[in-house]
């Protein structure tokens, strides 16, 4: 008597609807994983070069910080100087003497950031627009990313 009370027994409904509910928590909680990992990345921060006039304004990437922004102290050991555009087989070049350096506060090491870089033709028309012989324009060293844009004061 018990057994055939047993064949009885739904079987086949209740683990099609145990697989039903372990597919939809599955499928929650992936999507609430890749939230919380799309959510905790890191914004990448570096220092870029403000270079303009009353005109025009051009933003040149300099240097990415790897690590927290207060660990590092930037320090400007004379102002920028020497500021010209070369051309090169490979692309174009903005070259300048400005000796910034950033220290890295925890490890104690020093970057001497470089002193030319390499920059898109687009960019170097825009740049060829602000800098020349006789004309006014302004250079600021600003910590960016993509959720701020601060100009840094620098020591010296």
């Amino acid at each position: 008597m018990i057994l055939f009370e047993y064949v009885e027994f739904p079987w086949f409904q209740v683990t099609v609807i145990t697989f039903l509910v372990v597919m939809v928590l599955v499928l929650i909680f992936r999507k609430v994983y890749r939230h919380c990992c799309k959510s905790s990345v890191v914004q990448p921060v570096c220092l870029t070069m403000h270079i303009f006039n009353t005109e025009a304004k051009v933003v040149i990437p300099w240097y990415k910080l790897r690590y927290a922004l207060g660990d590092y102290d930037v320090v400007a050991l004379n102002a920028i100087s020497n500021i010209s555009l070369s051309r090169h087989c490979s692309g174009r070049q903005l070259r300048f003497q400005w000796n910034i350096t950033a220290l890295h506060k925890p490890s104690q090491i020093r970057v001497l950031l470089p002193q030319s870089l390499s920059i898109s033709y687009c960019l170097a028309r825009k740049l060829e627009t602000i800098i020349g012989p006789n004309k006014r324009y302004s250079v600021q060293l600003y910590i960016s990313s993509l959720e701020f844009n601060v100009p840094l004061e620098l020591q010296q």
